[in-house]
């Protein structure tokens, strides 16, 4: 668990299975969903597969959900922090997704974990 709040980035960086080519998703945190606020590729193959050759179309979820295989080389960062955790679960489905929480709630998960 990492605290966020709004406006937050994160940063999904993965090797695209298709084109084999890295590409950064780049998500703002808004309320409680992950806004696509731009994808990062050299490949214009990768910019027909999201949709953003002739200009980017923002999208939000409120989870994402992946398999994180190895020769994807998935990588995570939140607010500039690398998720380390995210290596423990390779070749495993992965879910992100944003809650609100109480303090209590927060403080009692972080000390009892």
């Amino acid at each position: 668990m990492r605290v966020v709040k709004d406006g937050d980035l994160i940063f999904l960086s993965h090797i695209n299975s298709i084109y084999n080519m890295k590409v950064d998703e780049v998500l703002r945190i808004n309320k409680s969903l992950l806004e696509l606020e731009d994808v990062r590729t050299k490949s214009y193959g990768i910019r027909e597969y999201y949709m953003i050759t002739d200009g980017f179309i923002k999208r939000s979820w409120n989870k994402i959900r992946f398999y994180n295989y190895d020769k994807a080389e998935f990588s995570l960062n939140i607010k500039d922090k690398r998720v380390d955790e995210l290596e423990k679960f390779r070749n495993s489905y992965i879910s992100i997704e944003v809650r609100e929480t109480s303090l209590l709630r927060y403080f009692t998960w972080t000390f009892l974990s």
